[in-house]
């Protein structure tokens, strides 16, 4: 399995116990402040995380699919896609207990709580497991950088810092042959840029990098 595979299962985890769990204490809070409601009734709606991740694969959440991931989206498209997702999910919810006349059973401010919740908690999760990823190395994009000079060097800065993308890069290929066999930047310059493709199959690398 891949860095960018393991990376959408856990994303995907964390989305499935994002909006279950907000949606649990949304509930919780709502009776303990006075709400008539059964709790059991909140507990049986653990299917709307399966909702959820089936709403980000259809809004392409996950960059691709889980089979072949592919690169992360920007900070922002992410959340404008994570908004449209997770409203979906609450307008097929609603559509779901209308139609089955199963409406009553819930309160409407449980979930819109539950709505807005989602939507705060959904990137934090997020960013969190991503922070353990990049702190554990692991579910890391491997990458190869075409390019050992100044612009190569500066994208492998910024992807040594980044908590986001998750693209790791792990060597350079360059046509300058003084350089290969070097280390820049902790990372090897591991021969010419016509090498890349073989240096990756030998390294199960998914991605070459250009600078432009």
């Amino acid at each position: 399995m891949s860095g960018g595979q393991i990376r959408v299962i856990l994303l995907a985890l964390a989305d499935f116990a994002t909006v279950y769990a907000v949606l649990l204490l949304s509930a919780w809070l709502y009776k303990f402040f006075g709400g008539d409601y059964q709790m059991i009734e909140y507990v049986r709606l653990w299917p709307m995380g399966l909702i959820l991740l089936l709403c980000n694969a259809f809004i392409r959440v996950y960059h691709g699919n889980f089979l072949y991931p592919g690169a992360a989206l920007g900070q922002v498209e992410e959340l404008r896609r994570l908004f449209f997702s997770v409203t979906l999910l609450y307008l097929l919810i609603f559509s779901y207990l209308f139609a089955t006349q199963n409406v009553e059973l819930y309160s409407r401010v449980v979930f819109m709580a539950s709505w807005f919740g989602t939507l705060f908690l959904l990137p934090l999760s997020r960013w969190i497991v991503r922070s353990i990823m990049k702190a554990g190395g692991f579910g890391q994009i491997r990458a190869l950088v075409a390019g050992a000079g100044l612009g190569g060097v500066s994208l492998v800065e910024e992807l040594q810092k980044d908590r986001h993308i998750g693209i790791v890069p792990v060597a350079f290929v360059d046509d300058d042959v003084a350089k290969t066999g070097k280390t820049i930047q902790h990372i090897p310059v591991l021969g010419k840029i016509s090498d890349a493709v073989k240096i990756a199959k030998a390294g199960k690398i998914d991605y070459e990098l250009i600078r432009k």
